[in-house]
């Protein structure tokens, strides 16, 4: 590993030490050691990327019963340079993609089964969206519509 690398990854890990929130690095030194935690969240952040592309397609079917449809969006969001282009960071942006598309699979459970036990998954994953970027709060513009006029 570089010098440069090494300042880089020191100046965050004293940032994040002063943040008194577990965050992500945190959790990734504890499971695979300091030397490994970066490595590890980049195919975290990958693997998440992947399974919420894949519950997008799911939330697609849900909502137009159309398998075709569900298909192609779950290829255009697998290969969209717009979805993967943070995947390699440790910031907000690498989450958020994945967050909202969890959040809209779970969106569309209600549409198709409407148990308590859905809303609540669709609320705790809208929740953590916000949570995690508050500009996602205009996604209730969105859901709401689809949950009032769901048949």
């Amino acid at each position: 590993m570089e010098e440069s690398e090494t300042l880089e990854i020191n100046k965050i890990k004293e940032k994040s030490s002063k943040n008194s929130k577990i965050n992500q690095e945190q959790i990734h030194d504890l499971l695979f050691g300091e030397k490994y935690s970066f490595l590890a969240i980049r195919y975290t952040q990958l693997i998440l990327l992947v399974l919420s592309c894949i519950l997008l397609g799911e939330g697609v079917f849900n909502i137009t019963k159309d398998r075709p449809l569900s298909q192609i969006t779950t290829v255009l969001a697998a290969f969209s340079p717009f979805l993967s282009i943070y995947t390699y960071y440790t910031i907000t942006e690498s989450l958020t993609p994945s967050l909202v598309m969890i959040s809209f699979y779970a969106l569309s459970r209600c549409c198709v089964k409407q148990r308590p036990q859905n809303y609540i998954f669709a609320g705790i994953f809208l929740g953590i969206t916000i949570l995690t970027r508050p500009l996602t709060g205009l996604l209730l513009v969105c859901f709401l519509p689809i949950l009032y006029f769901n048949d």
